[in-house]
């Protein structure tokens, strides 16, 4: 993907976009709102995070009942995609929805090399797209808990059984599903990113950290406790390791 021709997106909602032709791809991110979007004799329903991917010289258009609002942008080649629709859903945090913002403002602003800088966010935006359409997509809430774990691996003060009950699912299901999705339990999950964290800081310690600060920056207040579970996990403790991997 890459190319950008065009980037807008409509600020108050709309009920109805008559049908028109591109002789482009138009990516189209819906913001608010559900309805119905008839690519050729094709319809899909849409609603907030759904991302459509609308190949050029094929009618299209638009309607909804309620009212909706979207981000659309025009690209001059989408590499690897049939000249076929491909139907998307953004994730929980909206992850491709923040790098559109950036795009579309990077896009009108024209500040020095904002060509270079479209085009990479273009492909980061063309990456989430292409691993969306290689794997099973994960339970939103399962999804929520993972990017929960994800944004605290340095969190010590992180209480896991208060943040299970933040995801409105009942917490003892959100274990069992975590686990059949990801293989591991929340506990297990961070306790593996902590660990591989703290290898990545002792294998490039050039700030001579010691043990207890390495600790601390993976979430743990007591370094001995830490040392414990990091020999438990690779059979070393964090100096045999280091020793080993420098």
């Amino acid at each position: 993907m890459r190319g950008l021709i065009s980037i807008g997106l409509i600020p108050r909602p709309i009920t109805r976009f008559p049908e028109h032709i591109h002789n482009t791809w138009e990516i189209v991110y819906y913001t608010y709102g559900t309805g119905i979007l008839k690519i050729g004799d094709r319809e899909y329903n849409f609603k907030p995070k759904d991302i459509i991917c609308q190949p050029p010289g094929i009618p299209h258009s638009e309607y909804s009942d309620t009212g909706y609002q979207n981000i659309h942008f025009s690209i001059e080649s989408f590499h690897d995609f049939n000249n076929i629709p491909h139907h998307f859903t953004d994730t929980v945090d909206r992850d491709y929805y923040n790098i559109l913002i950036q795009l579309h403002r990077e896009f009108h602003l024209k500040r020095r090399n904002w060509i270079n800088i479209t085009e990479a966010l273009l492909n980061v935006l063309y990456q989430y797209m292409l691993s969306w359409g290689n794997e099973k997509k994960k339970n939103p809430a399962v999804e929520q808990l993972e990017n929960i774990l994800i944004s605290n691996i340095s969190n010590n003060n992180l209480r896991l059984e208060k943040e299970l009950n933040k995801i409105p699912v009942s917490a003892d299901h959100l274990r069992k599903l975590f686990k059949k999705e990801t293989g591991k339990t929340p506990v297990e999950y961070l306790t593996d990113m902590r660990i591989n964290y703290a290898k990545q800081l002792l294998k490039s310690n050039k700030n001579n950290l010691s043990i207890k600060e390495i600790a601390a920056m993976v979430g743990f207040n007591d370094p001995y406790y830490f040392s414990r579970v990091f020999k438990k996990v690779t059979s070393l403790s964090p100096t045999q390791w280091a020793e080993n991997n420098i």
